[in-house]
């Protein structure tokens, strides 16, 4: 009995590690007037970009693409009330799109088709719900003003190494979430009209360096890369910010 009963336990174990899911919300208006060469950027790179980070972790992909006349903070706010996260999934929300500040918070408002709603709601409401993820990412690639664009030529990323992602994504005691913004409150975000959020491609750029050439790589490496190019990106104009959760 004793035998069966740790076989069983250990089937179980093998059953809940397979299970996990990489649950990703992208939130990009490819049809944004003027702008649907470089948003459809952003919408297809981050797509293809988690996908790539799920396959390479062996997660389950979950991933939810809103565009369109679905470019709402209603649908936004149901995609995160209809993921069914389980214990060390992953969870990231990607908006990119107009952004602006008008309050007291230092981080920026989405401004979806139906209203403006802050990074910082959305980023509590991910928290307080998926408190059993293992990491939570929640990115506003947006202005913390206006928007103004800016050159940046094509970054194309190959796949990643398995173990530096198990590392980079849930090699590290108990859960952690991150709130991150393109720039910090009273910047513009720059975009390059045909490749996307220059935000955007160094933040990929960040995690594709953390995942094949950091034998360590961690969040406070890719996200302080990620910052050090942008400003080189757009002369020193746009800094991102982020702050670290973990319990």
């Amino acid at each position: 009995m004793k035998k069966i009963l740790i076989i069983a336990l250990l089937s179980i174990s093998i059953t809940v590690a397979q299970a996990q899911t990489f649950h990703t919300i992208i939130m990009v208006n490819k049809e944004e007037p003027n702008r649907q060469v470089d948003r459809t950027a952003d919408f297809n790179n981050m797509s293809t970009f988690f996908t790539k980070i799920a396959q390479s972790l062996g997660y389950k992909n979950n991933m939810l693409r809103y565009s369109g006349q679905n470019f709402r903070a209603t649908n936004a706010l149901q995609a995160i009330e209809s993921l069914n996260v389980g214990l060390n999934d992953i969870v990231v929300f990607y908006y990119s799109g107009h952004g602006a500040n008008w309050d007291d918070d230092e981080w920026p408002h989405m401004a979806f088709l139906d209203r403006q709603y802050g990074e910082t709601t959305i980023y509590n409401k991910l928290r307080e719900k998926f408190g059993n993820a293992k990491l939570i990412l929640c990115i506003s690639d947006c202005c913390n003003m206006d928007s103004e664009g800016a050159r940046r030529e094509k970054r194309t990323y190959s796949s990643f190494d398995p173990a530096l992602t198990k590392k980079l994504f849930t090699d590290f005691e108990g859960h952690r979430s991150y709130e991150i913004s393109a720039s910090i409150r009273g910047q513009y975000s720059y975009s390059n009209r045909q490749y996307g959020a220059l935000f955007g491609i160094a933040l990929r750029e960040a995690v594709s360096s953390a995942l094949t050439g950091n034998t360590q790589p961690n969040w406070v490496y890719v996200l302080e890369k990620a910052k050090s190019l942008t400003l080189e990106l757009t002369n020193q104009e746009q800094m991102p910010q982020f702050k670290m959760n973990r319990w």
